[in-house]
């Protein structure tokens, strides 16, 4: 019994189950986009000339973080458009941002709850996040990905435009599970039923939505409006050792509303980086 509690516990053993998983899903995730491209063959061209809104934020402290992103997609990405939330940029980093190629937004914290202010506990439980996404698909029928400001890609995003045309939304796949990174009382105030405790969480780095599918615009202002609710995105009790804010119910959200079996899981394949902050 020692030895098989040994084994559930064990860091190498936990990272090596995971690394097959990641595995079998990228396998998956490549049938699935085999699956779209097949189907639409016909219409690949037009999927992959169709624009992109791209949408990100940053405070002054991932400033650096967020000019790595904005260069990658002028990089890479030159027809898609950016639109930039300033959180909280300091007077000449403002005027470095308006001088790129984006559109540039000041997020408006007063017309919020005080909670969902960035200088806030936990970063204002990253609750204007599902705002400014809320705002922004409803702004037009561009294709829509949410990068946080620690991305970067590394290629055109061919690929996602076919997944997010085809099958609508995308978010990958998070460490652990809902159980461990959604607190109980978010949990039980949604009445979320136990067989989704276990699912593996999504990561809220990268969503991406096809504005065009009703289902999405509803799923988006149900997380949006939930996450002005103080008691659940960000409960008594809850910290960054049990709970992921904005990540938590978009997880929770997505397998309550979408309840697929089949899903892209994985993201690197699709020139896509995360985590990968400078300051």
């Amino acid at each position: 019994m020692n030895l098989v509690n040994k084994l559930k516990t064990s860091t190498r053993i936990i990272l090596l189950i995971r690394e097959i998983a990641t595995f079998f899903y990228f396998l998956q995730d490549i049938i699935l986009y085999a699956t779209a491209f097949i189907l639409n063959v016909g219409n690949v061209k037009k999927i992959t000339n169709k624009q992109i809104t791209i949408v990100t934020a940053s405070d002054t402290s991932h400033f650096l973080s967020v000019k790595q992103l904005i260069s990658s997609i002028n990089h890479f990405e030159r027809k898609s458009k950016i639109i930039f939330y300033d959180l909280g940029l300091r007077e000449e980093e403002k005027e470095e941002i308006k001088n790129m190629d984006l559109i540039y937004k000041n997020f408006k914290f007063e017309d919020f709850p005080d909670y969902v202010n960035i200088k806030e506990r936990d970063s204002g439980a990253y609750a204007w996040k599902p705002q400014i996404i809320n705002e922004e698909i409803n702004n037009g029928n561009d294709l829509l990905i949410w990068m946080d400001a620690g991305n970067k890609i590394t290629r055109n995003l061919n690929k996602f435009r076919i997944i997010l045309t085809f099958y609508g939304f995308f978010s990958p796949l998070s460490n652990g599970h809902v159980e461990q990174w959604t607190h109980i009382k978010t949990l039980k105030q949604l009445q979320i039923k136990n067989k989704i405790y276990k699912k593996r969480m999504l990561n809220a780095a990268i969503v991406g939505f096809n504005p065009i599918v009703e289902k999405n615009l509803d799923f988006i202002r149900v997380w949006s409006k939930l996450s002005l609710r103080q008691e659940i995105i960000l409960p008594d009790g809850s910290g960054k050792h049990n709970h992921r804010w904005d990540q938590s119910l978009l997880t929770v959200l997505f397998y309550n509303s979408f309840n697929k079996l089949f899903f892209n899981r994985t993201h690197r394949w699709l020139g896509i980086l995360i985590h990968q902050d400078i300051d």
